[in-house]
Parts: structure tokens; C-alpha cells; sequence
């Protein structure tokens, strides 16, 4: 498991891999969130981080 990444905490990480292609995706739970890159693969990042992104990306689209 030398391979496995430590978790995301931050806002600015999150963006960081969404806009170099990711996105944010619901998970199996309602109210859950799963940060997808590029690739389609999950990266480890905390529900707070993930969630404050993207209330940040979608308060950019409201008029």
C-alpha cells in the first residue's frame, strides 16, 4: 500500500483536481461525495473539503 495517497483537506486541493479534469460525483450515501480525477478514479479527500468546493463551483454558475 506504498501507493496509497493521503486524504485531500483543503478547498484549494480539491479545485486544484477538478480543474486539472476531475469532478465531484455522489457517492452510494445520500448527502456523500466522491472526488473522481481525470481518470475516473477516486482520490482520497475529505467530505468537508469536497463539499466546500463544490458549493464554490456551483455558486459560480448561479445568476
Amino acid at each position: 500500500m506504498a501507493d496509497r495517497q493521503a486524504p485531500l483537506t483543503k478547498k484549494s486541493q480539491v479545485l486544484a483536481v477538478i480543474e486539472a479534469g476531475g469532478r465531484v460525483a455522489q457517492a452510494a450515501r445520500p448527502g456523500l461525495y466522491r472526488l473522481l480525477n481525470r481518470a475516473g478514479q477516486e482520490v482520497p479527500a475529505w467530505q468537508t473539503a469536497i463539499k466546500a468546493a463544490h458549493a464554490a463551483l456551483t455558486d459560480q454558475v448561479k445568476p
